[in-house]
Order: C-alpha cells, then structure tokens, then sequence
C-alpha cells in the first residue's frame, strides 16, 4: 500500500511539474498564469463538450445550430493553436474566443426564437448555462471589455427574444441575470484597474531596483549580502564571512574604498569635535555628531549598535561635563559653539 501511495505521489508530483514548466513557459507573472489557466479551461470546456452535439447528446440536432457548434469549435481551436505557437497573446486569444461564443450562441437563440424550433426552451437554456459560464470566466480574467461587450450582447438578445416569444423566460430571471451580470462586470472592472495600478509601481520599483544594481555595479544577491552585513550588529571578528563571500572581487575593492572614505570623513569630523570639546571621549563625540545631524535617540543607538538606556546614560554625561542647565537644549548648544568657533568654518556649513 505505501509503495502504491509512492507511485501515486511521483506520477502527481510529475505531472505538476509538467503543468508548472508549461505554465512558466506560456505565462509571465502569479496573474498570468491565472488567465491562462482560466482560458485553457474554457478551451477544454468547448473542445470535449460542443462535439456532444453532433453525437445527439446535447443541443437541437439541427443544421443550422449543428453550424453554429462547429464554427463555435473551429473557432476555439485556431485561436488556442495560434496562442499555443506564440502567434497570438494571451488577452488576445481569450477575447477572440469569448467574443465569437458570444455571437454565435446569440445567434443561435435567434434563430431558435424565430423558427420556433422543437425542444425551444431545452435549446435556449443550453445556450444561455454556456453564455453564463463564459462571462463568469471573461470577468475572472479580468476581460472587462470583452465582459462588457458579452453582457450587453446577452441581455440584448434575452429581451429580443422575451419580445418575440412572451413566456420563454420568466422576467424575474432575465433581471437576476442582468444583476449578476453587472456585479461581475464591476468586480472585473475594478479588480483589473487595481491590478494595473499594482504593476505599474511594480515596475516602478523593478526599474528602480535595476538602476540601483547597475549605480553599484552589483547583482541583486551581492546587494542583498552587502546589505545584511551593513545590518549586523558586530566586531570585525564576527562579520558574517559566508555572505562577504557572496560578493565578486570588484564589488568587494569598491566597497573597501568607500568604507576607507567614509572613515576617513568620520575621523576628520570626530577629530574637529574633539578640538572644539575635549573634555568628552570618542563615544560622546559620536553620539555629538548624530545630535548634531537631528539623529532621534532611537536612530542614534542604531547607528551606534548600542541600547538607549545606554545612550541616555552617556547624553546626561555630556549634558555634565558642558555644563548644561536641565532646560538647555543638548543640540542647539552644540550648534552655538560650533558656529562661534574660528576653528569649524567648514562644519557650520555642513549644519
């Protein structure tokens, strides 16, 4: 029995395996695949059903209507062989089909209104289950346009045969039908402007994302290993030599050049901190400089890798040792006395 069960799970996990690689090859992006899914199932639909007609199994075996199928089935083929040899799109080839359903079927209730042919009511409640499901499937897709044109044809066509032969359907299921009808079409509508909105900022960020790996010169899995490394709370000794790794040599040179500037630019900054107060130490002088820029305490203990209790503890020392009132503020203080300071011109600048 388990080995039975094995064999069952490979032969399933196998042919997921084939619909996932057909799918990725067909469609672009969790959405696409949705339509096509939906699209192939509409296909198949057609395909294994409407030949039931030329059996006697379902419909009215009429010439006429018997046309109507095969162009119906014609139509569905060609347009899912052209999509299947990448000669149509997908939004295209779903269209062209819900579209010529639509006709047809239509046409087909017509003509079953006007011959007034035997097995009528069977006949246009076929017809209208099939248009039904179609626009189910047009608004699931978010083919709001094409939704729009087959809802239209649709209750077009329901009047005009209520018109020409009264009691063929009761009212009030023409008007849930028309209902049902405009609240999927709404929901198709909206969905699909969502979705678009949702896209186009997608690929704002993707665009955005692509200039950013190409400023850097680096690809997406670097930035991403540079980027936890520069989140890592640590000595050299514990940086994460696994993700270094992941870093190409160049990437590696540019970044060791930026970190040699941006260190210098500290010491030079620090060192111009410590002329102007040297009664605090190298944690107090940091901890200047970030009040200095407007850092929030919070940020100040990120980008310092300490506590805030911590950094409460080493503001009041600076608070002491400059000699300041409760009711002084700690940054504007420091901004006075770099401004009267001769020897910070550059740095009053920078404030």
């Amino acid at each position: 029995m388990k080995e039975q069960h094995d064999v069952r799970m490979k032969k399933m996990a196998y042919i997921y395996e084939i619909l996932r690689r057909t799918f990725t090859k067909y469609a672009f992006g969790s959405f696409e695949k949705i339509r096509l899914a939906l699209y192939l199932l509409m296909a198949i639909l057609a395909i294994t059903i409407l030949p039931l007609h030329f059996l006697g199994l379902v419909g009215i075996s009429d010439p006429f209507l018997m046309a109507t199928t095969a162009s119906v089935l014609i139509g569905c083929i060609v347009c899912l062989v052209l999509y299947l040899t990448h000669r149509l799109h997908l939004v295209t080839a779903f269209s062209a089909t819900g579209i010529a359903i639509t006709l047809l079927e239509n046409l087909g209730i017509i003509y079953m209104v006007v011959r007034n042919v035997p097995g009528l009511n069977q006949g246009v409640a076929l017809n209208i289950l099939a248009l039904g499901l179609l626009y189910i499937l047009l608004c699931m897709a978010l083919l709001y346009k094409t939704a729009f044109f087959a809802g239209v044809m649709n209750l077009h066509v329901m009047i005009v045969s209520i018109a020409m032969k009264p009691g063929l359907m009761e009212i009030q299921f023409m008007l849930v039908f028309a209902l049902l009808s405009f609240a999927f079409g709404i929901y198709a509508f909206f969905t699909s402007d969502v979705i678009r909105r949702t896209q186009r900022q997608s690929n704002k960020y993707r665009h955005r994302l692509d200039q950013i790996f190409e400023m850097f010169q680096m690809t997406s899995e670097e930035m991403v290993a540079l980027v936890r490394v520069c989140r890592q709370n640590q000595t050299d000794k514990d940086i994460d030599k696994a993700l270094l790794s992941k870093l190409t040599f160049r990437s590696k040179a540019n970044l060791v050049k930026l970190a040699e500037k941006l260190k210098a630019e500290k010491l030079n900054e620090a060192n111009k901190y410590a002329e102007r107060f040297p009664q605090l130490t190298p944690t107090e002088i940091d901890v200047c400089r970030l009040v200095v820029k407007g850092l929030s305490l919070k940020e100040i203990a990120q980008n310092l890798g300490k506590s805030i209790s911590n950094l409460s503890t080493v503001r009041g020392n600076i608070r002491r040792k400059l000699k300041l009132e409760s009711s002084e503020n700690l940054r504007a203080h420091l901004i006075t006395s770099l401004k009267d300071s001769r020897d910070h011109p550059s740095q009053l600048a920078a404030f």
